[in-house]
């Protein structure tokens, strides 16, 4: 029990420092939390939304392999400019210190 907290506050710490970062997290770590929280959400009867997901085909093909199929897809079609700026104001929320140039290329 011990060493799965120290685990899980490791791996909690991983990922908000890329977060901070604007790094994407390894394909492994993110699938493990999704498949623990998918499993989750089926054992207490809940619905799941997974927004932003998959983002690369390890992603997919592991959805696959878990048997996690989701019943209902949304598609949400917006123009790139309309995407980009809600990006550019989730990063200065994330990150106030961020302006000009530093944000137009992480957008």
């Amino acid at each position: 029990m011990v060493n799965a907290l120290v685990n899980a506050s490791a791996i909690l710490d991983l990922v908000r420092a890329l977060f901070f970062e604007f790094d994407l997290v390894d394909d492994e770590i993110v699938i493990k939390l999704l498949k623990k929280e998918v499993e989750q959400c089926e054992k207490n009867g809940h619905s799941w939304v997974l927004q932003g997901f998959p983002r690369t085909k390890v992603q997919a093909l592991s959805i696959k392999q878990m048997r996690i199929v989701p019943d209902k897809l949304i598609h949400l079609n917006i123009r790139n400019s309309s995407s980009i700026q809600k990006i550019r104001q989730n990063i200065v929320s994330v990150n106030q210190k961020i302006f000009g140039k530093d944000l137009q290329d992480l957008a």
